[in-house]
C-alpha cells in the first residue's frame, strides 16, 4: 500500500487553507475564480508547464498537457514562463489542495501577464509544505510545443 498523508490538524475550510499560506496569499486567492478546497482521494498525477531553467516542483498544476500557447493563455501564465517543458508529478493521497478554474490575469497591475492570460483553464495549488511530498514522474520538453 502506498503512502498516505495524514495529519492530526487536517484542513477543514477554504481558511484555514489560505491561512497556511506565507507569501503573496492575496495573488493565489486571485488566480482562481472560484476556488475549492480539496483532499486527493486518491494518488493523483498532474502536470506543471513551465519554462527550461525553471524548478520542477511548483504550487501550481493542472490535469491536462497543453500546447505551450494554450498553457500560457489558459493556465494565465506569467510572461517569463514559456511552457516549453512538462513535469508530470506525482501528488499522494490525502495531500490537500485548492482546486479552480484559472481567473484572467489580462487586467493584472503587476505587468507580469500579457494579454493572452485570458485564463479559463483548470489549476491546482499545493501548498509549500507539500511540495516536498510530490514526486516527479518525468520532466520533457512539452510534446505540443505550437
Amino acid at each position: 500500500m502506498g503512502k498516505v498523508i495524514t495529519s492530526e490538524n487536517s484542513i477543514k475550510t477554504i481558511d484555514e487553507f489560505w491561512a497556511k499560506i506565507t507569501i503573496n496569499v492575496d495573488e493565489v486567492k486571485d488566480a482562481f475564480t472560484i476556488p475549492t478546497l480539496k483532499y486527493a482521494e486518491q494518488d493523483m498525477i498532474l502536470y506543471r508547464h513551465c519554462n527550461n531553467g525553471a524548478p520542477q516542483l511548483s504550487n501550481w498544476l493542472t490535469d491536462e498537457i497543453l500546447s505551450t500557447a494554450q498553457a500560457r493563455i489558459k493556465l494565465a501564465l506569467p510572461n517569463s514562463n514559456t511552457a516549453e517543458r512538462v513535469i508530470k508529478v506525482k501528488i499522494l493521497k490525502g495531500t490537500p489542495y485548492i482546486e479552480g478554474n484559472v481567473a484572467s490575469q489580462v487586467d493584472n497591475a503587476s505587468g507580469l501577464f500579457g494579454n493572452y492570460a485570458t485564463g479559463g483553464g483548470k489549476q491546482f495549488y499545493f501548498l509549500d509544505k507539500d511540495k516536498s511530498l510530490m514526486q516527479i514522474i518525468e520532466d520533457i520538453p512539452n510534446p505540443k510545443s505550437y
